[in-house]
């Protein structure tokens, strides 16, 4: 998933992990745990920093987050996966997720926080190796 981040943190001289929140819709079904070994699940599933896509609901079900950029209605996920097509009519909906500072990489936060115009000059590298533990150390 693409999360697009607000504006104002473009050119932030000091961190302010505040702006980093945001709430998304997403899209989830509530599944036996035992429905969940396939490799088909993982093309579609919420992948965000931190987070974790399958929550224990009690001793039997599991809620199954979607990436709301692929999985946009019921269609979507039986198209991938015709074999939870009942638990899908029976529990298919949204719900909505608080993303925060710690759902972004240091990658992603760099990126988002320098200016385009280094980026795209080439000036900056946003970090590999040793070079993100020197920005880690900053933040």
């Amino acid at each position: 998933m693409q999360l697009p981040l607000p504006l104002s943190i473009k050119g932030m001289t000091e961190l302010d992990r505040d702006q980093f929140t945001q709430i998304i819709d997403v899209p989830y079904v509530n599944i036996p745990g035992e429905c969940i070994h396939s490799s088909k699940w993982k093309d579609i599933l919420l992948i965000l920093h931190a987070l974790k896509n399958v929550r224990e609901l009690d001793g039997k079900l599991k809620q199954v987050l979607f990436d709301p950029d692929i999985i946009k209605t019921k269609e979507d996920i039986t198209k991938h996966i015709p074999s939870i097509r009942e638990y899908v009519e029976q529990s298919f909906d949204f719900i909505q997720i608080t993303i925060t500072y710690a759902n972004y990489t240091i990658e992603q936060v760099i990126k988002a926080i320098i200016p385009d115009d280094l980026i795209t000059d080439k000036r900056v590298n946003t970090g590999s190796g040793y070079s993100i533990i020197g920005h880690i150390a900053h933040f």
